[in-house]
């Protein structure tokens, strides 16, 4: 009877010990001098964002949460590595050979490329879509140049963002209705992973510890959705719209 007494209480302190509430991680406290840094270029560059996203369908304050991470990893490795020798490899052999990441929210050429196929097809929402103008360049070598000067701008990569925001709030309608912190979630989600993949694996990605150096680095990793709603949560920004 003391035994199986001892066992019941075991039980009760295992259940009592998972239900207690883990304490949510601070971000800011994870990298510091990092997120203060994209905070701060996030206000500095405010005026451009507001002109991006001028009479989008979503909020603004959503868009930036999606690519906080992204600034914060951009922050820590800047200084690092030159890409110039990648660029000239995509500039001459395209996606076959590399695909890096660029600018502040890291976005790759394959991103870009991927975008831009999608808006041709026709998968947009015609009534608000932000113009992204067409690379009319005269061969492939210049149209690849033409799409890395474009991910080396700010604007044309707000612009580039808005338009994956389009493609997915298309693609899944029901999400413009759900919780802002929702959608900043599952829209992070396939912005890390591919914003091309399923929705299960895209839902499966929002707890996948693999940021800022992948699931199979040695040091501790974070959720990249998780990452962009601490900031949506935390946000001191004005929405632009």
């Amino acid at each position: 009877m003391q035994e199986h007494s001892s066992h019941i209480l075991i039980i009760v302190l295992w259940l009592v010990i998972l239900s207690y509430p883990v304490a949510a991680q601070n971000y800011e406290q994870t990298w510091p001098a990092e997120y203060t840094v994209a905070e701060e270029f996030l206000e500095n560059n405010h005026a451009i964002i507001k002109e991006v996203f001028h009479k989008a369908p979503f909020s603004s304050k959503v868009a930036l949460a999606i690519v906080f991470p992204e600034l914060i990893r951009y922050n820590t490795i800047k200084d690092l590595f030159e890409t110039k020798a990648l660029e000239m490899v995509y500039v001459n052999h395209g996606l076959k050979s590399i695909d890096f990441s660029i600018g502040h929210f890291q976005m790759k050429p394959s991103f870009a490329e991927a975008i831009e196929k999608d808006l041709l097809s026709g998968n947009h929402t015609k009534n608000h879509f932000c113009k992204l103008p067409q690379i009319t360049a005269i061969d492939l070598n210049a149209e690849r140049l033409e799409r890395l000067e474009r991910l080396k701008s700010i604007k044309w990569q707000l612009m580039y963002l808005r338009a994956f925001m389009e493609l997915m709030y298309t693609r899944f309608p029901e999400l413009i209705e759900k919780p802002k912190e929702k959608q900043v979630e599952l829209l992070a989600a396939a912005y890390n992973l591919g914003y091309q993949h399923t929705i299960n694996e895209i839902n499966k990605w929002k707890t996948v510890k693999a940021f800022p150096n992948g699931k199979k680095a040695w040091t501790q990793q974070y959720a990249y959705a998780d990452i962009a709603v601490y900031f949506y949560r935390r946000a001191k920004l004005l929405t632009t719209n």
